[in-house]
């Protein structure tokens, strides 16, 4: 099955979304905005997606990126594995938290 790319870009999102709601049990997750930043083939195969999470407050980024980048880490991680298995592909994640100016 051949997937074009605006649908894995909107997949890769997903995939993203559902690991941060599976980390964070909280109630701000549904007030974050998401976005893709970067969706780049790489030459050695591999493929660079950076996206940002946009927070309202302050509080909310400090929840969502965890102590020493604890969750973020742990979104980014879970989110990294899922999109390699269902890209088949090395995937380089970037993940940040923006507060929304």
């Amino acid at each position: 099955m051949l997937m074009d790319e605006d649908y894995l870009k909107s997949l890769s999102l997903e995939v993203v979304r559902e690991k941060m709601l599976d980390c964070i049990h909280q109630e701000i997750p549904y007030i974050v905005d998401q976005r893709l930043i970067d969706w780049k083939p790489m030459r050695d195969g591999s493929l660079r997606i950076e996206q940002h999470f946009i927070v309202v407050k302050l509080g909310h980024r400090k929840i969502l990126v965890g102590k020493n980048g604890s969750k973020i880490r742990q979104i980014g991680m879970a989110a990294n594995e899922e999109l390699r298995k269902l890209l088949k592909r090395t995937v380089h994640l970037i993940i940040q938290v923006r507060v929304k100016k």
